[in-house]
């Protein structure tokens, strides 16, 4: 049975786990709504030096789980309680599900960040209050075996980047804020930026396995790789093979935790707990909770260096609430599964000279290396088209049915079929571009499989007009293309052409009816850089 101790007997309650502030995963958490969080008041918010009559209710705090053991210890030790104490360990999506259900809300809450606070503060029951910006504060880093990256964009292209869910890790949310922050600089656009997004957000979302920060600094040293974590998390957990983990931030420098101390009460309640609330800030602002939070490896709220930590570091602004909502719309679609049919002009003019190449080789070359963008999990397929290439006289020549990328195939992968069969498209060009019937049956062949747990699109490459004078023509196109789409089975085209040889304003057209974009490489070299920007445009 969970037990109760007042401020006399100096104890606090703790509860671990599931318990009324545990709701489950909330996507709704990282719904971002514009709003001011303001700052506490304290007229009407109680007095500190409370008299015992107005110490009689319990006051419930949600924490961070990497500052819960903390907080627990100072108030269990403090003489300056008022009443009754239950510290619990919570997630920002569960007290963030709590607030804007006004079910189970917690009377005070101590999230890593305040961007945590600015997610909820324009949809919560009864709006949080921040009574103090930063009881303690923790850099974000780059943690491995071996020294980072000197950007954060460097660091968002490693190969062996466990870098976390931003829907529920504050720091990976930092380190896309950082590398977003060091593009804008460099004169990057945000398609550019999407574009790094593609292959972490395809792998590091589905790696997200709710695993404690424990469980990742283990494993980071026993599998190898780079990981984006806290500062603290990482003096915390570094114990047996993980002491050789070493710690660094890029250049440019980096964001950190802060963890404010918000008074998340319902509007019931704040009367109630309002001199408990008060006394707790008092406490958690003590040169002993100063002491505790030092021991367990967190910085002052001016960030000053640590013992065994990385020093003096660059410090970046807090993101605003508006990039955050950005950053996480853009992970949200990326980090989807995919399901891509890639249908390629095969048409004559394909072998046109470009540079010391054709516009075929490029092709090929763009496909290779945007397909390795993608984890196993992803499903891809392969279809060619010129005039007549098909059976019996269609425009359209389906060469590998989607499957995942993973998936076996007569002794191979999908992914090296599909390689192999890209390459012999080279060997297959003459005729005429057959645009709009392939494009139409690709289309009801996406829907036919569609996949409702993934992005679901077709993917178009061409360098001309259609040219198949029996065909469908672009008007009926679109208007049978606007008749069998199904909302509740969204499927997209995303065009590319290449070169201004092609129908750009079809092509638009046709991307644009179905919710899809349209890209163009005028200069073939470009070729790569296009395929891999229509792909993070997908959807």
């Amino acid at each position: 049975m969970e037990g109760r101790h007042s401020a006399a007997d100096r104890g606090t309650s703790r509860r671990v786990g599931p318990g009324p502030l545990v709701l489950g995963a909330a996507v709704i958490a990282f719904v971002v709504a514009v709003g001011l969080v303001i700052r506490w008041q304290t007229a009407g918010g109680g007095d500190a030096a409370a008299s015992a009559d107005s110490c009689g209710e319990t006051v419930a705090i949600a924490a961070s789980p990497d500052i819960a053991d903390v907080v627990d210890e100072v108030v269990a030790s403090s003489d300056d309680g008022c009443g009754t104490y239950e510290v619990e360990a919570s997630s920002a999506a569960d007290v963030a599900k709590a607030l804007t259900s006004g079910e189970g809300m917690p009377d005070a809450w101590i999230p890593d960040s305040t961007v945590e606070v600015d997610r909820v503060a324009g949809v919560a029951a009864t709006a949080p209050v921040v009574l103090e910006a930063s009881l303690a504060s923790s850099p974000v880093v780059v943690v491995g075996s071996e020294p980072a990256e000197s950007s954060w964009r460097d660091v968002l292209a490693a190969d062996d980047l466990s870098l976390g869910d931003p829907t529920s890790s504050t720091p990976a949310v930092m380190a896309l804020i950082a590398a977003r922050a060091e593009a804008q600089a460099a004169g990057a656009s945000d398609d550019e930026l999407k574009q790094d997004l593609v292959s972490v957000a395809q792998s590091g979302a589905s790696s997200s396995d709710g695993s404690t920060a424990a469980d990742q600094v283990t494993k980071l040293a026993s599998d190898g790789g780079t990981a984006v974590a806290s500062e603290q998390s990482v003096l915390a957990n570094r114990s047996g093979a993980a002491k050789n983990l070493r710690m660094s931030v890029p250049d440019s420098g980096t964001l950190s935790l802060d963890y404010p101390l918000v008074l998340s009460a319902s509007s019931e309640r704040r009367d109630s707990t309002s001199a408990g609330v008060d006394a707790l800030s008092i406490m958690l602002t003590s040169a002993q909770a100063q002491d505790a939070f030092a021991k367990a490896g967190f910085r002052s709220p001016e960030g000053a260096p640590v013992d065994d930590g990385v020093g003096d570091v660059k410090s970046s602004p807090m993101p605003r609430t508006d990039e955050v909502a950005s950053l996480l719309s853009a992970w949200t679609l990326l980090s989807r599964p995919s399901r891509t049919l890639a249908v390629i002009d095969v048409s004559g003019s394909m072998q046109y000279a470009a540079g010391d190449s054709s516009r075929m080789a490029l092709t090929v070359d763009a496909a290779n290396a945007g397909r390795e963008l993608f984890p196993d999990g992803s499903a891809m397929g392969l279809w060619a088209f010129s005039v007549g290439l098909g059976e019996n006289g269609k425009d359209y020549l389906p060469l590998v049915p989607v499957r995942r990328l993973d998936a076996a195939v007569g002794g191979s992968s999908q992914r090296d079929v599909l390689e192999k069969a890209t390459a012999g498209l080279i060997g297959r060009t003459g005729g005429g571009t057959g645009l709009y019937d392939s494009i139409l049956a690709a289309y009801r062949a996406a829907q036919e499989g569609y996949d409702p747990k993934a992005v679901n699109s077709v993917v178009l490459l061409t360098d001309g007009e259609n040219e198949d004078p029996g065909s469908i023509g672009l008007d009926k196109l679109l208007d049978t293309l606007e008749s069998e789409a199904d909302p509740d089975r969204p499927v997209v085209i995303v065009t590319i052409g290449i070169t201004e040889d092609a129908d750009v304003s079809a092509l638009e057209a046709i991307a644009h009816e179905t919710g899809g974009t349209s890209h163009v490489a005028v200069d073939p070299d470009d070729i790569a850089n296009v395929f891999v920007e229509a792909l993070a445009n997908r959807g």
